[in-house]
């Protein structure tokens, strides 16, 4: 009635063969653990590579202006970034600054930026998990385009809403001293601590 054979025993995989796949599949599962959870859910990059381990989605911004538009692109980990695009967003920033907060300590760094214009941002701490704030100042405005708790990494792109500072606060709300890494590139005058 029906035209199937049987199986041959020969075609069946061996012993070998599905011991190799095993191994093959254990070592894609403990590489992606290095990679990528170590270092969204702890906040630990050990191989370095989990800062590139991110997409974009936006923020609704809080602001004091009524539009209630979306200017804020922030980041959250994510897992499937081409490591093409990972290379060419590592390799062509306009400025990098590196610092170390200890416990309970906090910075600031802004953005001198005119109205309208347009920057891309990402940030990593390294070590553990701090409380952002991103927000803008000038002119007698203000406005905050978003914030976050225990967060080891953001990304995204920032439209000044008008002229004057546009910038971050991280405190450290971790048990030891984390390191933050934050690029910039587009349409700003200067990026400068702020005290």
């Amino acid at each position: 009635m029906f035209n199937v054979q049987n199986p041959d025993v020969d075609d069946a995989p061996r012993l070998a063969q599905a011991f190799k796949t095993a191994v093959i599949a254990a070592t894609f599962i403990v590489s992606m653990f290095v990679t990528v959870v170590i270092s969204t859910d702890y906040g630990v990059d050990p191989t370095g590579t989990g800062r590139e381990f991110v997409e974009e989605v936006v923020f609704e911004r809080e602001s004091s202006q009524e539009d209630g538009g979306h200017r804020v692109a922030g980041s959250v980990p994510g897992l499937f970034v081409s490591t093409g695009y990972a290379q060419k967003t590592a390799d062509s920033w306009d400025e990098e600054v590196h610092f170390t907060l200890i416990p309970g300590e906090s910075i600031k760094y802004k953005l001198v930026m005119n109205e309208g214009a347009e920057i891309e941002f990402l940030w990593t701490a390294r070590g553990g998990v701090v409380n952002y704030h991103l927000h803008g100042d000038g002119g007698g405005q203000t406005t905050r385009y978003s914030m976050g708790r225990r967060i080891p990494v953001g990304k995204g792109t920032l439209v000044a809403d008008f002229s004057g500072n546009h910038g971050w606060l991280w405190r450290n709300i971790d048990s030891q001293a984390v390191s933050i890494t934050l690029s910039v590139r587009g349409d700003y005058h200067d990026l400068k601590r702020a005290d």
